[in-house]
């Protein structure tokens, strides 16, 4: 997925992946900076340009956006993130 905030002049951008694991460390020394279970891992760029709102946009649409499937109703694309108590990582 790619998410970008449409109409407004934001250069903000959100690539994401479903993940079941997703960790960040460094390449010298091996050290973990970060991990999550299931949920989102997120490669974030950001404008000089970007404000506020626009973090809060891509914060909110990142907790909203269904990718998982519901198992009660059936629906594909069902569940967000916080419906399966899922972690996001922003890299």
């Amino acid at each position: 997925f790619f998410f970008a905030q449409r109409y407004t002049l934001s250069q903000m951008r959100g690539v994401v992946q479903r993940v079941l694991s997703a960790s960040v460390s460094l390449p010298e020394t091996q050290t973990l900076v970060s991990s999550v279970g299931p949920g989102l891992c997120v490669l974030v760029g950001i404008d000089r340009e970007d404000t506020m709102e626009d973090v809060k946009w891509l914060c909110n649409k990142l907790l909203s956006v269904r990718v998982w499937d519901n198992a009660e109703t059936g629906k594909t694309w069902g569940k967000c993130v916080k419906d399966i108590d899922g972690e996001v990582l922003l890299v």
